[in-house]
């Protein structure tokens, strides 16, 4: 398929090799999280030792696994697989003291000089940082998420053609062009500014923006995200969540599975995606979770023979 064929482009620091040990990866990381969503503690424990065994284990594994410690009683273990994910490049710090997972280790002295140590990491982190590059990006960042976090809440409340929804949806679409025309001429002097200038969230607010956008920006700015991703200044996640969307808005089929639409019913589901059978695959490879636990954030379930017959002509909305 073409679309598979152009993955090496996309993700060529990625082999065939490294996306089927990412695949088992994300398979083992899932059912550790699953096991922990089910409160059995035990299990998830032994689940998340053969992921913090893999070389994929990022420092999001180690403090996850420190969780399911703590709430098993291993608070050894705890304490030691916090470290590693200190290490790692853990710094989520008003996260990790707010972490009801966790209030089990307050009372130990190794807390507190947890704390000291991720406080210090932080302090050397941030240095360097272009505050008011940050700041700015900070700010972008509220203005584009704050509007689409009221949305499910004010239908709910007003109903979905109210007069309350269209005026938040008009607040989002304003503030998403005011936003656009600040995140260009940041990207005209800085180029693609990674997390090491201004942290994660701060960074994360150019693709959101780009991502919202228009089509004709989505193009013009895709290439600047696969040098950035290449260079670390943004994730693979990311890339892959907008090399979808234009594919989609291009009349294309989908590569990650990202996108998620209505049916005519009004029921949710999977965007036309190419090549299915290999589609964790390629998720593995851009640093996304497999197809069935993406969906269950959607309380959605994937079954892959069921997608496929949907895909076929003259089956329904999906063509």
């Amino acid at each position: 398929m073409k679309a598979v064929a152009l993955l090496c482009a996309w993700a060529s620091c990625v082999s065939l090799c490294g996306a089927a040990g990412a695949e088992d990866y994300f398979s083992q990381l899932s059912q550790a999280k699953k096991f922990a969503e089910e409160k059995s503690y035990k299990q998830s424990l032994q689940a998340y030792r053969n992921v913090l065994g893999m070389a994929d284990a990022s420092h999001w594994d180690f403090y996850s696994a420190a969780c399911t410690a703590a709430l098993s009683g291993e608070m050894d273990v705890a304490f030691n697989w916090l470290q590693q994910a200190i290490d790692r490049g853990w710094v989520k710090i008003d996260h990790t003291r707010k972490d009801s997972a966790l209030v089990t280790l307050h009372t130990d002295p190794r807390w507190h000089t947890l704390l000291g140590l991720m406080q210090n990491k932080i302090d050397v982190l941030e240095k360097d940082y272009d505050k008011p590059l940050q700041q700015e990006l900070e700010n972008i960042f509220a203005s584009d998420q704050n509007g689409r976090r009221q949305v499910i809440a004010v239908q709910e409340r007003f109903g979905p053609g109210s007069k309350e929804v269209i005026d938040l949806l008009r607040t989002i679409s304003r503030n998403d062009a005011e936003n656009l025309q600040k995140v260009k001429a940041i990207l005209e002097k800085h180029g693609w500014v990674g997390p090491d200038k201004v942290g994660e969230r701060a960074s994360t607010a150019i693709f959101l923006v780009i991502q919202h956008a228009d089509l004709y920006t989505q193009k013009e700015y895709l290439p600047m995200l696969r040098n950035a991703v290449k260079n670390k200044k943004s994730r693979a996640s990311a890339l892959a969540l907008l090399e979808d969307r234009v594919a989609l808005r291009e009349g294309r089929k989908q590569i990650y599975g990202s996108q998620i639409t209505k049916d005519k019913m009004g029921i949710y589901q999977v965007s036309p995606l190419e090549d299915p059978d290999h589609v964790d695959q390629r998720r593995a490879s851009m640093g996304l979770p497999p197809m069935a636990e993406y969906l269950r954030t959607w309380k959605l379930d994937w079954d892959l023979q069921a997608y496929k017959k949907s895909l076929e002509p003259g089956a329904g909305s999906m063509q």
